[in-house]
């Protein structure tokens, strides 16, 4: 990765740095890819895949809106920068004009 593509990564990220650690950035990130890298020649045919060291409990819930406290929702939402619709309205994120 160039300093260029740094520079853009931190910015989507919206991650301050200052130039001295702009500058040391492009080798440690090199260097985690390599890691990376050499992780990903590891023979795992044996392995057998996992979602998480955690059990998985509860991955099939429903998705459902739970009844919520019309005053409590207001006060949020009167706290919030920008609204749209009763929801947060941000800064586009994705795409080519970032």
């Amino acid at each position: 990765m160039d300093k260029a593509d740094i520079e853009k990564l931190f910015r989507l990220a919206r991650i301050e740095v200052t130039s001295q650690e702009l500058e040391r950035f492009p080798s440690e990130i090199d260097s985690i890819l390599a890691y990376v890298a050499e992780l990903s020649r590891a023979d795992v045919a044996h392995v057998s895949p996992m979602l998480s060291m955690a059990p998985a409990a509860n991955m099939n819930r429903i998705d459902e809106s739970k009844d919520v406290n019309e005053e409590i929702q207001e006060a949020i939402i009167s706290q919030l920068p920008d609204t749209k619709d009763g929801y947060l309205k941000t800064r586009k994120v994705f795409g080519e004009n970032v």
